[in-house]
């Protein structure tokens, strides 16, 4: 990570990945602010007038410009402080007006943001190719689509806090330096160095502790999904304690950072509340004010005063702001920096024209020398391996374990390229322009099945709108995979729910229900990773027997060799070892 890059370049990279709709809604908050601003120092500049004529009517007489407005109204001397006093408020209401609004419009924007970043990460993470999932665990992805895509609203909505702030400060400033230069530079100049200095002590801390938070975000979710995973053994060997005080140790260090980084932002307040009393206190001793008129005095102190009361907080806004800003800033990157691969891949596959159109497969699938290693310098995985597959074959894929059966399906699937060698399609090089459109021949019954927190029905058909489900289907292919029998003994039939992860089904259940989904996608090929090895031996033969009957190219790895007469092609991996 690049810790030396410029708040404007991070600034600027957010802004590149934003939506346009967001773009102008940020706009429309930025006039917001400005609107603010204006009339901040307007209901300054009337409160000077106000305090004057209300404590020396005759004011109204020495001031040209006032005396011009109310003759030009109608407004007589004893009509004064009146009128004043409505303008004065009506400005202060309008003034709540648009602080009420820049509240809920960026509150609503910054949630909005976090929804399209988050967006964004899952759409990248979804569009990658197989081989990233191999060398990204899921906890590392689900962090940072949960976690760390809110901290990039974070950042972009600070920024927008700190001009608010700084605008406003320089609207209501510019008022007491007109009334009163001389003091009221020596008050702005002292804030200043002192918000500075602090600033500069405590954002070195809050950087450190946000780049820590980074590093340990993943922790929590990572022990909790092992400790899911390891359940079973976790209650055999009696690990409960073990676990809970590796989830407990790191959940207290993460609180720790997390209060850190939320206090060193609401230090401000005290710091420059206290500096600014002790600093105005010096001032009029110091000050020589009694040179002044009391009216002159009392007025700069009333108007001193309310402006104190407006800038305090802003100042601490903004040094809070600034400071949350610069603890996201190792977490934007690293969001930024998948974003960027986002923009970079989504222009490959957009301008993949072959990608959008099925590959035919009417002749064979060719495998030419392939060889694949995870990394360079680690031994093959697969070495040299080359065969020829006719559309219609039944094949079977068998070998010891650590031969490649698993990783010479990814590649047969397009899941991953060959480090050297080629597959081959009717005489089309396999690529990653044409991946996607082979894809497009293929059902898969993997290894490691996955069925979701719904009916059975959903989960055959995977589709995205339930109306579309072609009943008569589910039907057919439930029955050549054994499973139509169980699914009639339930209540709900195919509308049962399969609970989560198909808790309620058991290993073989799960596996013909699997086999159900990739007949049902009537796909002209179907590949399986060991589908039947939680089958007892009579019905792994029955749904064996049923899909290779199917017109489908079967593609198949099984280390059962009563299955074998069923397929009229074996790829024996041990003879390439």
């Amino acid at each position: 990570m690049d810790k030396n890059q410029s708040p404007i370049n991070i600034l600027k990279r957010v802004y590149f990945h934003l939506e346009n709709k967001r773009k102008k809604h940020l706009s429309a908050l930025f006039i917001l602010s400005i609107l603010s601003s204006l009339t901040e120092s307007i209901s300054i500049a009337i409160l000077i007038p106000f305090i004057n004529i209300f404590v020396n009517p005759d004011t109204f007489m020495t001031n040209i410009s006032l005396k011009y407005l109310f003759n030009t109204f109608n407004v007589k001397n004893d009509e004064l402080l009146g009128a004043i006093s409505i303008l004065f408020i009506l400005i202060v209401i309008f003034s709540a007006i648009i602080k009420i609004s820049f509240i809920h419009f960026s509150n609503r924007l910054t949630n909005t943001i976090t929804s399209d970043f988050r967006i964004k990460v899952f759409d990248f993470f979804i569009n990658q190719n197989f081989s990233y999932f191999t060398s990204h665990g899921s906890n590392e992805i689900m962090i940072s689509l949960l976690k760390k895509s809110k901290f990039t609203s974070q950042l972009i909505m600070s920024s927008i806090n700190i001009l608010n702030s700084i605008f406003i400060s320089i609207a209501v400033l510019s008022i007491l330096v007109l009334f009163d230069p001389f003091n009221t530079i020596i008050i702005i100049l002292s804030t200043a160095l002192f918000f500075y200095a602090i600033f500069k002590i405590q954002a070195i801390k809050a950087f450190k502790v946000g780049e820590e938070l980074n590093s340990k975000l993943r922790f929590l979710v990572d022990i909790f999904t092992n400790a899911v995973g390891y359940l079973p053994e976790i209650i055999i060997y009696n690990l409960r304690n073990f676990y809970s005080k590796i989830y407990r140790n790191y959940s207290k260090k993460n609180a720790q950072l997390n209060s850190d980084l939320a206090s060193i932002p609401q230090y401000a307040k005290p710091y420059f509340e206290t500096f600014i009393i002790v600093f105005v206190v010096a001032l009029i001793y110091f000050g020589n004010l009694s040179e002044k008129s009391i009216v002159t005095n009392i007025s700069y102190f009333a108007i001193l005063a309310f402006a104190a009361q407006k800038c305090l907080p802003l100042i601490n806004g903004i040094y809070k702001s600034s400071i949350v800003f610069k603890g996201s800033i190792p977490i934007v990157i690293d969001t930024l920096n998948i974003l960027d691969n986002a923009k970079h891949n989504s222009r490959i596959l957009n301008n993949s024209v072959e990608n959008k159109k099925i590959l035919p497969f009417q002749d064979k699938i060719k495998a030419e020398n392939i060889k694949f290693q995870y990394k360079r310098g680690l031994p093959y995985i697969l070495n040299g391996i080359s065969f020829e597959i006719n559309k219609g074959d039944n094949v079977i894929i068998k070998g010891k374990t650590g031969t490649g059966k698993s990783t010479l399906i990814n590649i047969l699937l397009g899941l991953i390229s060959p480090s050297d060698g080629k597959l081959i399609i009717d005489d089309v090089e396999i690529n990653e322009n044409n991946q996607m459109a082979w894809q497009k021949n293929i059902a898969l019954v993997p290894q490691s099945i996955f069925l979701n927190d719904a009916s059975i029905l959903e989960n055959i058909a995977l589709t995205e709108n339930p109306n579309e489900i072609d009943m008569d289907k589910i039907i057919q292919s439930t029955k050549i995979a054994q499973i139509d029998n169980y699914i009639d003994t339930l209540p709900k039939k195919y509308n049962e729910n399969l609970g989560e992860r198909g808790v309620k089904l058991s290993g073989g259940q799960r596996q013909r229900l699997a086999i159900a989904r990739a007949l049902y996608r009537n796909a002209n090929l179907i590949v399986l990773d060991e589908p039947t090895n939680a089958l007892d031996r009579e019905t792994e033969k029955k749904v064996v027997d049923s899909i290779t009957k199917s017109k489908a190219t079967i593609i198949m790895i099984s280390h059962s060799d009563y299955l074998f007469d069923k397929f009229n092609k074996v790829i024996d991996l041990n003879k390439f070892k």
